[in-house]
């Protein structure tokens, strides 16, 4: 796609934005970025495996725009953005300098359609600012819809060469880097995917399934050093390559830098680029990228283009084709654009197949062998999800979830945490069907899983960086299964995951492939570590018919019982029923009724028998309440058979607080509560679990005595309310103003 200015002399002139005039396709186009303007070479690569797929790329650049009569200023793109497509429309001016482009920009002078994409881009994300950093196949699914799968190169598999060659046929984007540098603090080697991974490296940690010796690695810590994790975390870069004094690769030095964002005394760009930073960018290495003796550049994303094979010298050669988004900078290893092995194919016209070139910008091809030995991953993006170790392709049905982890509530971290990891969003999978697969005498079902984190570069500006996310997948046990509740926190304890991804790690998405036999399992997406909030998106895609759905839990009550209150002068009391009218007639006095403030006097006083709780005492709201739950004439007091059961109510409802303030700190964690409220008898989903968090916890999400009493009288009280209303056992009440106006007012 390329956008051309045919009134050059408006548009070039020495201005801060450039009107582009025409607009015209223009297939396999290159473009370049220059060195330290936004380190956002992950949309550069993107860019440049988009171009090669004209379907893709009118889809991402649509065709029904240009400058006829009408033209408004503005173009629009298409991205992929969590489950649907989104048009994002822009105006055409671009922040220049001196007659250039700031940020990205094409190999010719008058050509802007890379410079309106990556605006378009940045526009989804929030800002430029949120551009930087980042993994090439992040842009590559907003663009495609497509599924990623990662290869670490020194792991990689031995049929790799006919994967790539098989994605290149099936026009899957690829991408390519390579990771590796030392920290600018310590100059100690760090291994933190630099522009990719957002600097945080990965240690190696334990997550461990109770009762089994089933583990996950990598934890989101530097591995060597407390400042350098700290600096890691604030999105600070490792650099492999010398300290620059003053001048950049292309000659762009420091006072130029200065210049460029504080023409005339005011900043053209984003904040981010004030003056001060960019002195602190030059005097410190903190660009990652830097060249090997071959040419390559370390930390910086690559376009795989082609991948071919061609005979020389009577020797079949496989070869790789990679662009450089730059537009320059090349490999000038064997089979680079000058190298001697090109005069020795076989056949001459191979080079026409190959579209050799012999020019500097930035494609190149390599040996297979080069390219292994030189680059540490490859992410392959796949239009659809079909292995590309696959003869056939299939037809894949997806399942697409969305959820949140919230803290308090759903946000339970992973298996290293047993006491909140049940509590994570849970998605039941059936898989019904085995593969058709004559070669394959197992009976299984492939699927993949890909657990995507929403929204987390726009907030950039606000310090947010990406989650450490993974998930596992177990079992179902044969007691729950075609249930829709949520597994409670033996299940985890006490089986073994049967699969999981392979590590948990800060980007966006990640992506595993498994085949497991028929049945029912449990996928559980998770933060690294507990209390991290966030939203996410969950796709399954199967060869079969399957089933994804969440297991949000049934909502209702365990034989709740309804209070006999009929008066029982008539029966025999026993010793303790004679002592405790005794009791009730010397507070209530001859009408042997109590009020709030006299229900608050008998609770306190009997409460303060029992220091564990470490109550300062029930508030007087909370005895209203209490009297509103067990007053069935409207009396607004409470009658000795109502006392009664309330009080028996209360003596349950304080054992099951005592027994789950598991470390007798008078309080308990929201995700105790969560274990509290079931014992209670009442079983309610996420969304009710978050919202009583909110109302009932502290800033610390610890729920004491009183908000604990006081939730459990509101649950009894609605869930009494509401059975009341549904006469006919449907779970769907009516009410008029006046039934809800009482119903909510005197609760």
């Amino acid at each position: 796609m390329s956008m051309t200015c045919q009134h050059s002399s408006r548009c070039l002139g020495n201005a801060q934005s450039k009107a582009t005039c025409k607009l015209h396709v223009q297939p396999h186009l290159k473009v370049e970025m220059y060195h330290l303007d936004l380190c956002d070479c992950w949309v550069l690569a993107a860019f440049s495996c988009l171009t090669m797929n004209q379907q893709l790329l009118t889809r991402v650049v649509p065709t029904d725009q240009g400058f006829s009569d009408g033209y408004a200023g503005i173009f629009h793109f298409q991205f992929w953005r969590f489950g649907e497509w989104v048009d994002v429309v822009v105006d055409d001016r671009l922040p220049t300098y001196r007659n250039k482009l700031v940020f990205v920009h094409s190999m010719e002078r008058n050509e802007f359609w890379s410079a309106l994409l990556e605006k378009a881009y940045a526009k989804i994300h929030g800002s430029y600012e949120a551009l930087k950093g980042g993994n090439t196949t992040e842009a590559m699914e907003d663009f495609t819809e497509g599924v990623t799968e990662c290869y670490e190169l020194t792991k990689s598999p031995q049929d790799l060469f006919k994967i790539m060659k098989k994605a290149s046929l099936r026009r899957s984007l690829m991408g390519c880097s390579i990771e590796g540098g030392v920290c600018w603090q310590c100059g100690i080697s760090a291994s933190g995917c630099l522009g990719l991974l957002h600097s945080v490296s990965l240690d190696e940690c334990r997550c461990i399934d109770a009762h089994n010796a089933d583990y996950d690695t990598r934890a989101d810590q530097c591995s060597h050093d407390p400042d350098h994790a700290i600096a890691a975390k604030e999105g600070s870069m490792i650099s492999s390559g010398n300290v620059m004094d003053g001048a950049t690769e292309d000659g762009f030095g420091a006072e130029d830098q200065k210049d460029a964002f504080a023409a005339n005394g005011k900043s053209i760009a984003p904040a981010l680029f004030s003056p001060d930073i960019i002195r602190k960018t030059i005097t410190k290495p903190l660009m990652a990228e830097s060249r090997t003796a071959l040419g390559l550049v370390r930390n910086h994303a690559y376009a795989v283009t082609g991948v071919d094979e061609v005979k020389s010298l009577g020797k079949l050669n496989n070869l790789v084709r990679l662009r450089n988004p730059w537009g320059r900078v090349e490999w000038i290893g064997p089979w680079s654009d000058n190298s001697k092995e090109w005069e020795n194919i076989d056949d001459p016209e191979d080079k026409k197949h190959l579209q050799w070139q012999l020019k500097d910008d930035g494609e190149f091809w390599m040996t297979f062998e080069d390219f292994k030995r030189n680059f540490t991953k490859l992410e392959i993006c796949n239009l659809t999800p079909d292995a590309l170790s696959d003869e056939q392709t299939h037809k894949w049905t997806v399942s697409i979830s969305e959820g949140r982890w919230v803290r308090g509530c759903s946000a339970g971290g992973c298996r290293n945490y047993p006491n909140t990891f049940w509590t994570n969003p849970q998605y039941r999978l059936r898989l019904y069907e085995e593969d058709d697969d004559p070669d394959d005498d197992e009976v299984l079902c492939s699927f993949i899983v890909a657990l995507m984190q929403k929204h987390r570069r726009r907030e950039a500006r606000h310090r947010v960086t990406m989650l450490t996310i993974g998930f596992t997948i177990y079992k179902v046990p044969e007691e729950f299964c075609d249930k829709k509740e949520h597994l409670p926190k033996e299940v985890f304890l006490y089986n073994k995951s049967v699969a999981h991804c392979g590590s948990y790690i800060n980007l966006r998405e990640i992506t595993e492939r498994f085949r497991l036999p028929p049945g029912e399992y449990v996928i559980v997406p998770s933060t690294f570590k507990p209390h991290e909030e966030g939203e996410f998106l969950l796709r399954v895609f199967s060869e079969k018919a399957n089933i994804s759905e969440e297991m949000d839990g049934v909502i209702g009550t365990a034989n709740l019982e309804h209070p006999k209150v009929d008066d029982q002068d008539g029966a025999e009391e026993n010793k303790e029923d004679r002592q405790f009218r005794l009791i009730f007639k010397q507070i209530s006095g001859d009408d042997m009724q109590v009020n709030a403030a006299e229900l608050q006097t008998i609770l306190n006083k009997a409460f303060s028998k029992y220091p564990e709780l470490k109550t300062k005492g029930l508030a007087f709201d909370s005895c209203r309440s209490m009297v509103a739950l067990m007053d069935t004439d409207a009396s607004g007091k409470l009658t000795l058979p109502e006392f009664k059961y309330l009080w028996n109510k209360l003596k349950c409802w304080k054992g099951i607080f005592q027994q789950f303030d598991s470390d007798k700190s008078g309080s308990m964690t929201s995700y105790e509560l969560r274990l509290a409220v079931n014992a209670a008898g009442y079983q309610m989903n996420n969304q009710l679990y978050q919202i009583i968090s909110m109302r009932y916890a502290d800033e610390n999400l610890n729920i004491d005595f009183d908000n604990f009493i006081t939730c459990l009288v509101r649950l009894e009280g609605m869930f009494r309310a509401f059975q009341a209303f549904d006469t006919d056992g449907d779970g769907i009440i009516k009410l008029n103003v006046l039934e809800w106006l009482q119903l909510t007012m005197y609760a």
